[in-house]
C-alpha cells in the first residue's frame, strides 16, 4: 500500500532534495503545500489523510503542537521537522492509548 507524504514547500534546496528523495522511493506518494499557510496544510491533511507531513524548521509551522491540536482524527500522523541550520531531523507521532490501571499509565511514562 502506497504511503502519503505531504512535504510543505519551504523555497530552500533542500526542500528540494527531500522532495526528490521522497520521489523516488516506491510505494511514496509525495504531495506539496505551500509554504506557510497553515490553514493550507490542515486542508490538505483531512483530504489526503498523509501518514507523514514534512516540513523544514523555517516554515513558521514547524511547531507540531500547532498539526496536532488540530487534526485530532489522525493519531497514526508523525511530523518530521528537519533543521537546515545543523543538519538535525525531529520527528512527532501523536499517540493514542487507553489505559485501564493505573500501571498502565506508569508503564507509559
Amino acid at each position: 500500500m502506497e504511503q502519503k507524504r505531504i512535504l510543505v514547500e519551504s523555497g530552500l534546496l533542500l526542500g528540494e532534495g527531500v522532495e526528490s528523495l521522497l520521489s523516488q522511493a516506491e510505494d511514496f506518494e509525495v504531495f506539496r503545500t505551500p509554504f506557510g499557510d497553515r490553514e493550507a496544510l490542515i486542508r490538505a491533511i483531512r483530504r489526503l489523510h498523509p501518514d507523514t507531513v514534512v516540513m523544514t524548521k523555517v516554515d513558521g509551522l514547524s511547531e507540531p503542537i500547532q498539526v496536532f491540536q488540530v487534526i485530532d482524527d489522525y493519531p497514526d500522523l508523525r511530523v518530521v521537522i528537519v533543521n537546515p541550520y545543523d543538519n538535525s531531523v525531529s520527528i512527532y507521532q501523536k499517540r493514542q492509548v487507553t489505559i485501564n490501571r493505573v500501571s498502565d499509565f506508569s508503564a507509559l511514562i
